[in-house]
């Protein structure tokens, strides 16, 4: 336990958090609440994630939206588009979108790629058969992406919410 304090007080990393998770005593559990204000981006969404399969979605769910609203953000993609995936609530959905058009240029495609999924309209959670719409948000001019976010929702249909939702 002690090692992997003196870690997380660094950089730490992501064995790091699942170590502690796994230990299960209340110092590890303690610590493992504390990583959710970690300097590291994916040290803050694993732990988030741990707290949330122990049912204490709050901290996952408030580093999701950070993640997906920070145009410069630098979380991973397929860890970012997987616990948001695994937890979808109406907020992370609706941050979807809007990352969609204003997130980081690496999250973008598979943020709309996602959404289409999520309102149950694509086969899986990056449907190659609409690749050329999701490219589409990873476009410099904004407003290629907000075009993007129209056809994007008539596809979602009623389910859509977030930027430019009726």
């Amino acid at each position: 336990m002690r090692i992997l304090a003196e870690r997380l007080t660094g950089q730490g990393d992501w064995r790091d958090v699942d170590a502690l998770a796994a230990l299960g005593t209340p110092a590890a559990d303690t610590l493992l609440a504390a990583c959710v204000r970690h300097a590291n981006v994916i040290v803050r969404l694993r732990s988030g994630k741990h707290l949330a399969d122990r049912g204490a979605f709050g901290a996952l769910e408030r580093e999701l939206l950070a993640v997906l609203g920070d145009p410069d953000s630098e979380a991973p993609i397929e860890m970012t588009m997987r616990f948001a995936r695994e937890y979808p609530t109406s907020a992370v959905r609706r941050a979807l979108l809007q990352c969609a058009i204003e997130g980081a240029v690496h999250l973008r495609a598979h943020a709309a790629a996602l959404s289409l999924f999520l309102a149950g309209r694509a086969a899986e959670p990056f449907d190659w058969a609409h690749r050329p719409l999701f490219l589409r948000f990873s476009a410099e001019n904004r407003s290629v992406r907000l075009a993007a976010l129209q056809d994007l929702q008539r596809l979602i249909g009623d389910g859509a919410e977030g930027p430019g939702a009726s």
